[in-house]
C-alpha cells in the first residue's frame, strides 16, 4: 500500500467504482479459510507475553523490518518487557520536530501518505482506484461536515512508530469498534479482497476486553446487529455471552467459547439462557468456568395469570374503542410486509412519505422503512383506522424538516440502498423524488439517478427535506440528513402518525400505488 509522499493536496481524478477482477491468490485464499480472529487472539496473547518469547521476538521483528531503535526512549531491545511493550514504544524527545509553520499539516502518526483527496458524495478514494463510502470506512462516526474536505490515507508499516498524537492535551475516554475481517492490509490482500478497508474490523480497544481488564469474570454483550454481524461478534470470541436483537428471528448457539441468543419478534418466544458457573482455585488463583443451558419457551402456551389478564383486557377494550376508530379508506390495495418495505417502492411507503411531505411543504420527504412495522397487507377498499396507522408507526418519530444540498440527499439515498440485499432497515420510502439505482453495484456506488420534481438533482441546490428524528440525527446510518438548517425539530414538530392519519382524513380516500419512484436498473 506504500507510496511516495504526494507534493501537493488535490482532488482526484476519474476513477473505478469497483475492483477489477484479479485471480485470488494463495495467500489470500489462506486468510479467507483460516480462522481469523482466534488466530488474532492468540497472537495478542504473544504479544502480550513476558516470558522468555519476548526476547527471540522482539529481535527477529526488529532485524525483519530494520527498525531504528536509535530514535527509540529506550534503544535497548532487552529494556520491553513485552512485545507489545515494543510494538507501541516512545521516541526520543528530538526524533520528531514539528514544524512550527502556520500553514503546516502535521501528521498524528508515521507512515506514508499513501493516497489523498476530497471526499466527494460521501465516499473517499482508497488503494487501487477504489471509493469506499465514509460511512463504510468510518461507521458511526461518519460524519456530513467532512464532505467536500480533504482526506489524507497514511499507511503505518510494521517498523514505524506505533503512536498517535493529538494537537491539544487530553485523555481518550471512548472508542468505537467496528466488527470484521482480520485481514492483512498490503498490496496483494488489496487486489484480492473486495472492499478490503470496509469489510475489515476497526476497533482501538473493545469494551469487553477493558472489562476484562477491571476484573470481569463474565463479560456479556447486549447488542442489536443483524445475524451477519453477530456471526462476527461471536467469531471475534470477545464475549462470553451475546445477547442480540434485531433480526426478529429465535436464534441460539454454542462454539465452546461464546455462547448466543436471540429471541424473536414481540416475545413470540423466548429464550432464556441459564449459566452453570464454578469458582474454584489452581495455582493458587482464582478460576471461573461456565457452561450454557438453552431454555425455550413459545409465550402461545403459557397460562397467562388471571388478575394480570384481567387488567390487561380492561386496557385493551379502552385502546380498542379509541384506535378503532375509522379515519378514512385506501381505493388500493396497501402492503408493509416486512419483506416489501426494505427493499422496494411500497404502496404504504408511498402513503406515509405524501403524508409527511404535504404537512411539511417540503420538496422531498424520505423515511427508513424499517420503520413501518406492522408486516400486513391490507385489500383495496380497506378502512384505516387509528389503530392501523400506529401500528405501522409505533415507534413515536416525529416529522422534521432541514434544508440540505443535493450532494447530502444523495449521499443519504446511497446509505438507503447500502443494505438492500441484507434486508436493512434503512430502505429508503421517499415522496418527491425518483430513484433509480443499481443493487449489483458496491455499496455507496448504487445511485444512478435522481430527478426532484422532474429535473435532475442539483448537487449544489438546496432543498427543503422532511424525514423523521430517528434519521436526523444519524440513525440507520443516515448522517448524510444531519448539519444543514434545521426548519422543524424534535420539539416542534408533529409525530409521524399524527400527520399521516390527518392526511388521510382530510382526503377521506386514499389511492396510493406503485408509482416508480423507486427503481432498479432496468426496470
Amino acid at each position: 500500500m506504500g507510496s511516495s509522499l504526494p507534493r501537493e493536496l488535490s482532488a482526484p481524478g476519474p476513477v473505478a467504482c469497483a475492483p477489477l477482477p484479479v485471480p485470488m491468490s494463495a495467500f489470500v485464499r489462506l486468510q479467507k479459510i483460516l480462522p481469523q480472529h482466534l488466530l488474532s487472539r492468540a497472537a495478542g496473547r504473544l504479544a502480550a507475553s513476558e516470558g522468555w518469547v519476548r526476547g527471540p521476538l522482539i529481535r527477529a521483528f526488529a532485524r525483519a523490518y530494520d527498525v531504528d531503535m536509535a530514535e527509540a526512549e529506550r534503544p535497548d531491545l532487552a529494556d520491553y518487557r513485552s512485545f507489545n511493550d515494543f510494538f507501541t514504544r516512545s521516541l526520543g524527545p528530538d526524533a520528531r520536530p514539528i514544524d512550527p509553520a502556520p500553514g503546516a499539516v502535521v501528521s498524528p502518526a508515521d507512515g506514508v501518505v499513501s493516497q489523498t483527496g476530497v471526499v466527494q458524495d460521501g465516499q473517499v478514494l482508497q488503494a487501487k482506484g477504489i471509493r469506499y463510502s465514509f460511512e463504510a470506512l468510518a461507521g458511526a462516526c461518519a460524519d456530513p461536515a467532512f464532505e467536500g474536505g480533504p482526506f489524507a490515507t497514511v499507511y503505518l508499516s510494521p517498523s514505524d512508530y506505533h503512536r498517535v498524537h493529538l494537537p491539544l492535551a487530553g485523555r481518550l475516554v471512548r472508542t468505537v469498534a467496528i466488527p470484521g475481517k482480520l485481514f492483512s492490509v498490503n498490496a496483494t490482500t488489496e487486489a484480492g479482497v473486495e472492499g478490503l478497508f470496509a469489510v475489515n474490523e476497526r476497533e482501538a480497544r473493545e469494551a469487553a476486553e477493558k472489562a476484562r481488564e477491571d476484573g470481569a469474570d463474565l463479560v456479556i454483550g447486549v447488542v442489536q446487529t443483524d445475524m451477519a454481524n453477530d456471526r462476527e461478534l461471536i467469531a471475534s470470541h470477545a464475549f462470553d455471552v451475546i445477547m442480540s436483537g434485531d433480526d426478529h428471528s429465535y436464534a441460539t448457539a454454542y462454539d465452546g467459547v461464546t455462547a448466543y441468543v436471540e429471541t424473536s419478534m414481540d416475545a413470540r418466544f423466548l429464550s432464556p439462557l441459564d449459566l452453570n458457573v464454578t469458582i474454584g482455585e489452581k495455582d493458587g488463583e482464582r478460576t471461573v468456568s461456565w457452561t450454557p443451558s438453552f431454555r425455550f419457551i413459545d409465550t402461545a402456551t403459557v397460562t397467562p395469570d388471571p388478575e394480570t389478564q384481567k387488567i390487561v383486557d380492561d386496557f385493551q377494550k379502552k385502546l380498542d374503542d379509541s384506535l378503532g376508530i375509522v379515519i378514512g379508506k385506501s381505493d388500493t390495495a396497501l402492503d408493509s410486509r416486512r419483506n416489501i418495505v426494505r427493499s422496494q417502492e411500497s404502496a404504504m411507503g408511498d402513503l406515509i412519505a405524501d403524508a409527511m411531505r404535504e404537512a411539511s411543504g417540503a420538496d422531498v420527504a424520505i423515511t427508513n422503512g424499517g420503520g413501518i412495522r406492522a408486516d400486513r397487507t391490507y385489500d383495496a377498499g380497506s378502512d384505516l383506522t387509528r389503530g392501523d396507522i400506529l401500528a405501522e408507526l409505533p415507534f413515536g418519530n416525529v416529522t422534521v424538516v432541514t434544508e440540505i444540498p443535493g450532494s447530502q440527499i444523495l449521499s443519504a439515498l446511497e446509505n438507503g440502498f447500502s443494505q438492500v440485499e441484507t434486508g436493512g432497515g434503512r430502505f429508503p420510502q421517499v415522496s418527491g423524488m425518483e430513484v433509480v439505482y443499481d443493487p449489483t453495484a458496491p455499496a455507496g456506488s448504487r445511485v444512478v439517478s435522481v430527478t426532484i420534481g422532474g429535473e435532475d438533482l442539483d448537487k449544489d441546490k438546496v432543498y427543503k427535506v422532511a424525514t423523521n428524528d430517528y434519521m436526523l440525527s444519524g440513525g440507520d446510518g443516515y448522517g448524510a440528513l444531519g448539519g444543514g438548517k434545521i426548519l422543524v425539530n424534535a420539539g416542534n414538530g408533529n409525530l409521524m402518525a399524527n400527520d399521516v392519519m390527518a392526511y388521510i382524513e382530510a382526503k377521506g380516500t386514499v389511492s396510493p400505488e406503485i408509482e416508480g419512484r423507486i427503481k432498479k436498473v432496468g426496470e
